[in-house]
This record gives structure tokens, C-alpha cells and sequence, in this order.
């Protein structure tokens, strides 16, 4: 499925199934998704403000330049995510699972981190934890450092 120029605002789905969709330029506003499917799916330029993501799937999945906003990532698989050029503003991640991520370019703004999982296993996490104007890039020891000073 290919889903453009989609708002999806003040809705909970449970188990809905994402797999292999393409997204591009929509909007996701005061949403909760539990154990949603983004295994494989392609998320291009889309925000995702006030939201919850509680045990879902976005294995083999690529995101780039979106805005997450407001969020909380609760047991979230990124295992095999490719991640680009993404802003997670005021974002809480609680219990993810990083193994075999793929992160370039990723913004953390005032963001923290629970329990995070198999960040030692990610292939490559390069966080920017300056502003996208003013970037402050780290490499990928530096940003498993930032992200464990970062965590409860």
C-alpha cells in the first residue's frame, strides 16, 4: 500500500498491520498504536506528534526526515531499522530494542531513554544531539554513550 498526504488524528488501533506500506508526507496526531506492523514499511516525511507506540513492530523498516514529537516508544522493536535524518523531540523510549539498527542523523531533543535494548548489537547509531541548524554529530560509540547518560 502506498498512503499519501494522510492525517490520522485522535484514533487507537490495535493490531492494525502497516506491513510494506509506504508512507509519504502524512500527518499522525494524539494517536495510541498498540502492536502495530511497520516491519518493512517506507515512512518519508511524516510527523508523528503526541503519540504512543506501545510493542509495536518497525523491523526491516526505513524512516526519513520525519518529526516524531511528544512521543513514547514503549517495547518498540527497531531491530534492522534504518533510521535518517529524523527529529524525536520530547520523546520517551522505554525499552526499545536497537539490535541491528541502522541510525544516521538521528535528533534525540530533550529525550530519554528506559531500559534500552541491545544498543551494543545496533550496526551503526550516529546521533545528532545538537540542532538541526547547528548539529552536533557523534559517532557511534559516542552515541551509545549519550543514550546510556541518558537513560534511567
Amino acid at each position: 500500500s502506498v498512503i499519501t498526504d494522510c492525517t490520522f488524528n485522535c484514533i487507537e488501533y490495535a493490531e492494525i498491520d502497516f506491513y510494506h506500506t509506504e508512507f509519504y508526507s502524512c500527518n499522525f496526531s494524539n494517536a495510541r498504536l498498540l502492536s502495530a506492523q511497520f516491519a518493512k514499511s517506507e515512512i518519508n516525511d511524516t510527523a508523528f506528534i503526541d503519540m504512543v507506540f506501545e510493542n509495536c513492530n518497525f523491523s526491516n523498516a526505513e524512516i526519513f526526515d520525519c518529526v516524531l514529537k511528544n512521543c513514547e516508544l514503549l517495547e518498540v522493536t527497531f531491530a534492522s531499522v534504518g533510521i535518517w535524518n529524523t527529529i524525536f523531540e520530547n520523546c520517551v523510549f522505554n525499552k526499545v530494542d536497537f539490535e541491528n539498527a541502522y541510525i544516521e542523523n538521528m535528533n534525540c531533543l530533550d529525550s530519554h531513554f528506559i531500559n534500552p535494548l541491545n544498543l551494543e548489537k545496533a550496526t551503526k547509531i550516529e546521533l545528532n544531539v545538537g540542532t538541526k541548524e547547528n548539529p552536533v554529530m557523534l559517532n557511534t560509540k559516542d552515541s551509545i554513550e549519550w543514550i546510556m547518560k541518558h537513560s534511567e
